[in-house]
This record gives structure tokens, C-alpha cells and sequence, in this order.
């Protein structure tokens, strides 16, 4: 997936060992989340999309599935419709 992305010309970071301390996502337009990395589940979303330019989030094994998304955030799981979050939470 990401060498797909990458030949679409977007920038791509993937360095897994920044993830717990967010600086990969720092100005990113979106969030592509691909492991199942007990660590990730530690993780609160707000914290993840903190800093970015956009606040999409796919999230490639439901990691974050059925949980409150923040505000304005546009998240995707995989198998699953779309859920936008308004000032009020999901919907």
C-alpha cells in the first residue's frame, strides 16, 4: 500500500518507531494505520491525530473500531462505512 501511495507522489513516512510519540504524523494530511501493534491500542486517537494538516485516519485493522472518534476527524476502517466526527462525536 504505501508503495502505491508513493507513486501517487504523496510524501510517505512510515517510521514505525516514532508512532508511540506522534512525530510521524506531525503535518501529515492523513493516517494510514497498518498493525496491530498492542502499543497502537494504548494509544488514544486525539493523541495520533494531534498536529496534523488533515485529520483523516484509516485505520487497516479496526484497531480503533467502534470507540468515540474526535472531533473532525474522517475515519476509515477496513469492511466498514465511513465515520465522520462532528463538535458533537461520531455519527
Amino acid at each position: 500500500m504505501l508503495q502505491w501511495i508513493h507513486r501517487t507522489g504523496l510524501d510517505v513516512n512510515s517510521n514505525e518507531s516514532e508512532l508511540p510519540r506522534t512525530k510521524c504524523t506531525r503535518n501529515a494530511d492523513a493516517v494510514v494505520l497498518m498493525t496491530d501493534w498492542p502499543i497502537c491500542r494504548e494509544m488514544e486517537m486525539e493523541q495520533i491525530v494531534a498536529g496534523m494538516a488533515s485529520r483523516v485516519f484509516v485505520d487497516a485493522g479496526r484497531m480503533f473500531a467502534g470507540l468515540a472518534i474526535p472531533s473532525g476527524v474522517e475515519y476509515y476502517s477496513l469492511g466498514s462505512q465511513p465515520t465522520y466526527a462532528d463538535a458533537r462525536g461520531a455519527h
